[in-house]
């Protein structure tokens, strides 16, 4: 959506490292502007069906078009999602609301 809205192309690139996988957007059309976009844990990240390396580049065009095409896999068996983002138990599961999330225990 970035690309879109700003009608200009931009890269993700995902660094891996020891603490985690590292996440900035680069500008490709304002050479030295980039957003950086927080990490990720160190889960293990496949793209495209294969073993990613430690680093991840996506680019997004201002058309809409995602390359390279393919499949970004992060790992199921090591996320944990906490527990105000989900509802176990009670006769309303599914989805909260944000107001909802005070009530959580």
């Amino acid at each position: 959506m970035l690309a879109i809205n700003t009608k200009a192309d931009w890269q993700l690139h995902i660094q891996g490292g020891a603490a985690g996988w590292t996440m900035r957007l680069v500008a490709l059309e304002e050479p030295g502007v980039t957003i950086g976009c927080g990490t990720l844990s160190p889960l293990k990240l496949r793209f495209a069906g294969t073993e990613a390396s430690n680093q991840i580049v996506l680019q997004f065009s201002s058309t809409g078009q995602v390359a390279p095409a393919g499949v970004l896999e992060v790992a199921r068996e090591r996320m944990a999602i906490p527990a105000m983002f989900r509802q176990e138990e009670g006769k309303q599961l599914g989805p909260l609301h944000p107001d909802d999330l005070s009530h959580q225990k």
